[in-house]
């Protein structure tokens, strides 16, 4: 077993570290997890729990600066530490599991799996959530199988980790329990004294850790609440409730001029171009409903609606989360072949990826996006299944190659070293060469346009001032305040938003060009990017608000 995880780690590490290379920048959200790093170094403990993101990743990055001067290379050192130890934790579940082959196949698949692969270098939370929900899946079936408390306990404080990581970490939780009731022991029984004793071993493990994070946040707003996070999050969305569209903090009053130019914006749109906004109760009488309100007041209805139909919808992003080499796996795992063990707590795994899927889906229905990352929830459950798929290709390719002319394909001699390599070598070889590409690829020139914007941004000015963006990495960049653009609601929310918090330029995508657009014949804001003989990769454009 050693050597298993000395060659995983190895190879795990050196594609980790190569991504870390040629990394171009920090994703969306990092730059607010940094900035809590910053917060918690500082001592300023108040900032540091009000943010939404939840605060283990942060920690670790603060942690890790102490040795590491650059912020960002902090986090990508607690990135890559994170997404190599997701390795052989994913191997020492999956070999419980099923087996040692499978946990071999598994293990390899999430070396070079270009999702999980890609969080070494972005300084992300899922880096270190990833890490502790296969640790958790890990920990659980060995408390499950073996009746042991210790296992229990550190099950319980994984995924307290895992949610101190990321708030949908806590989902695991009462599938381990349920697990915990009806496996059945060495001693073939389900259930008894022995399942209520581990299940609260599992539960104060979790508390142990959980416990101060949430105590925290409902002593700060007097009533229990376990997460920051905005609408459409794990406990937002299971509420069920219709999100305020139009309530936007103001941080500082508006006047009357500005107001009425505000007002004069919407008069001007609807004459012109036939847009009307709708404020107030959205399902009073006579109003749109939600979906063609936000539809209206966000983009062309055409646009949106191809977007959330083909791009932004959970099927599409669990499939480009799996890849499609690896979803192919796993229905070959799922095929009942004689002579290979299934995977031990199959109803348990299906569980979990139907409760994420459920989640998702609420999320995807409310808010129009699900993003590739958060349907690795419903991936990483999957491992198991990939890794058993591979060993059921691994035959076929054998059955294939037999096949072939001995002139396209030679064959090997008995006592040479290709002959000696079992099958599922040669299928793991095959899977890796087609991940491999993907993995390697340099991405998201999203966050290579953003870095040099934010740049050109800060030598000219805005650094301590505000910038309006889709995510944080133009302000990190640029040492300036993070405004979000705004998703809900219109033109006057919009304007709203970008006087009430004093923000000095606006980076727009295309996805807010036709709000944008208004309030540029409107004079409100002046594009000053594209530069002559600056080339983006992306359709990023840059605009100064000149208020008047």
């Amino acid at each position: 077993m050693l050597g298993d995880l000395a060659w995983l780690l190895g190879a795990a590490g050196l594609v980790r570290l190569y991504i870390v290379l040629v990394t171009f920048a920090v994703k969306g959200d990092s730059a607010g997890l940094v900035g809590m790093a910053q917060d918690l170094d500082a001592g300023r403990y108040g900032e540091f729990l009000a943010f939404e993101q939840h605060p283990l990743f942060s920690v670790l990055v603060a942690f890790f600066h102490l040795a590491i001067d650059d912020w960002v290379l902090a986090g990508q050192a607690v990135g890559w530490l994170a997404t190599t130890l997701t390795v052989p934790a994913v191997y020492l579940w999956c070999r419980r599991a099923a087996g040692r082959q499978v946990g071999l196949a598994a293990g390899v698949l999430v070396a070079v799996h270009p999702e999980l692969a890609r969080f070494s270098g972005a300084v992300l939370a899922e880096s270190v959530y990833f890490l502790f929900f296969a640790t958790s899946l890990w920990l659980g079936l060995a408390a499950a199988q073996e009746r042991r408390r210790l296992p229990a306990v550190l099950a319980g404080g994984g995924i307290a980790l895992a949610y101190l990581s990321r708030p949908e970490g806590v989902v695991l939780l009462p599938f381990l329990l349920v697990a915990l009731w009806f496996t059945r022991g060495p001693d073939g029984k389900r259930g008894g004294k022995q399942s209520t004793i581990l299940s609260a071993c599992v539960v104060g493990g979790y508390l142990l850790l959980a416990f101060p994070y949430i105590a925290a946040l409902s002593w700060g707003v007097g009533y229990p609440k376990a997460s920051n996070k905005k609408y459409g999050d794990l406990f937002e969305c299971l509420r069920f409730k219709e999100p305020e569209l139009w309530a936007i903090p103001m941080e500082k009053p508006l006047s009357p001029a500005i107001q009425g130019r505000v007002e004069g914006l919407l008069a001007s749109l609807a004459r012109d171009h036939g847009v009307a906004e709708s404020h107030g109760d959205p399902h009073a009488p006579g109003a749109p409903d939600r979906w063609e309100q936000t539809l209206r007041n966000t983009y062309y209805p055409r646009e949106v609606e191809a977007k959330a139909r083909e791009g932004d919808w959970l099927p599409a992003k669990f499939v480009n989360a799996m890849h499609g080499v690896v979803l192919a796996l796993v229905a070959l795992g799922l095929l009942p072949i004689r002579g290979l063990r299934r995977i031990r707590g199959e109803p348990w795994l299906a569980g979990i990826v139907a409760s994420f899927a459920a989640i998702l889906l609420r999320i995807n229905h409310t808010e129009f996006y699900i993003s590739t990352r958060h349907a690795l929830s419903m991936a990483v459950p999957c491992l198991a299944w990939a890794g058993r798929g591979l060993l059921v290709l691994a035959p076929a390719l054998v059955w294939v190659w037999r096949r072939l002319p001995a002139r396209i394909v030679p064959r090997p001699r008995p006592e040479g070293w290709f002959a000696r390599r079992p099958a599922a070598f040669w299928a793991g070889a095959l899977v890796t060469a087609l991940l491999a590409p993907l993995t390697l690829k340099p991405q998201d020139l999203h966050a290579r346009d953003e870095k040099e914007i934010g740049k050109w941004l800060g030598d000219r000015g805005a650094r301590g001032r505000t910038v309006m963006s889709s995510d944080g990495r133009v302000s990190f960049y640029a040492g300036a305040e993070y405004c979000p653009v705004t998703q809900w609601g219109g033109y006057a929310e919009l304007l709203t938003d970008v006087l009430a918090r004093d923000v000095a330029y606006v980076v727009s995508d295309p996805g807010d060009q036709f709000k944008i657009e208004h309030l540029v014949l409107e004079g409100w804001l002046v594009e000053v990017w594209p530069l002559e003989g600056e080339d983006l990769q992306t359709k990023l454009r840059v605009f100064r608000v000149e208020l008047k």
